[in-house]
């Protein structure tokens, strides 16, 4: 079974990757959701608009060339907002 399935934007929208996770467990997601956005810009204003609805940042993550925020909405549901391209120094 495929960990991740990604939903691919029609010219330039948001791209949609879906993560399994192993095990049901008490507070946390059966699936977890990635937001692949363009650039660390789209990635911190996605989480403002997130904050600004009752969601709150949880960690910066950094990987090879890669940055992502995870998130918890308002009910503590982790999603991810990754910025895929070039990062800034």
């Amino acid at each position: 079974m495929e960990q991740y399935v990604n939903l691919h934007p029609v010219a330039g929208g948001p791209v949609l990757a879906f993560q399994r996770v192993q095990a049901k467990a008490p507070g946390k997601n059966a699936l977890h959701l990635d937001l692949h956005v363009a650039h660390e810009r789209e990635r911190d204003e996605v989480a403002r608009r997130a904050e600004d609805l009752g969601g709150r940042v949880v960690d910066l993550v950094s990987q090879d060339d890669t940055e992502w925020l995870v998130l918890e909405d308002p009910e503590a549901n982790r999603f991810c907002v990754v910025a895929v391209g070039p990062l800034s120094d």
